[in-house]
Parts: C-alpha cells; structure tokens; sequence
C-alpha cells in the first residue's frame, strides 16, 4: 500500500514537473517581432512606472529596459470613441517635443 501510494505520488509529481517545464517554454514572448519601438525593448524589464491624466481616462506608461533604455508612451482617451484610438511614444504627453 505504501509503496503504490508513493509511485502514485512519484507520477504525479512528475507529471506537474514535465507540464511545468513545457509550459514555461511556450509562455516566453519575443519582442523582436513586434513593431518599433517595442523591437528594441530588451528583457527582462528593469522598472515600469504609469499614471493617469485628470481628463477623463488617458493613461501614460514608462519603460526602462535592462540594457538602460528608457521609453515613454501616452495613450490618450477619445471621449467620443469612449476608446484609445492612438498611442504616442517617445513623451509622457501627446502634445509634448518628441511624441510620435
């Protein structure tokens, strides 16, 4: 009895320990696909920051990469869309010198 109950045991633990291992391997996501500016982000990410705008609901964010990068985005909300029609990086707000 209490060697099939720590085969049993041993299965299962190896079971977790195998779809553990798989699943760490496909939740891994490459940046380097993705468009400018987030190709040149590298991983792992050092600090992020953000914050939200008195007008309603915009939302700016702050990225600074391990290789000492820093990249700045502002998503602005469109009160008639009710949405976040556009998104400028390259400033903390959308009219500033810089936003693209």
């Amino acid at each position: 009895m209490k060697k099939r109950f720590l085969g049993v045991l041993a299965c299962i633990v190896l079971v977790a320990g195998i779809a553990a291992m798989v699943w760490e391997s496909q939740s891994k996501f490459d940046l380097a696909t993705e468009e400018s500016p987030f190709n040149s982000i590298v991983l792992p990410l050092k600090n992020i920051r953000g914050g939200v705008y008195m007008d309603g609901g915009s939302v700016c964010v702050g990225i600074d990469d391990s290789a000492g990068s820093s990249y700045d985005f502002i998503f602005p909300f469109d009160h008639k869309t009710k949405g976040y029609p556009a998104a400028f990086h390259g400033a903390m707000e959308p009219y500033a010198p810089g936003a693209v």
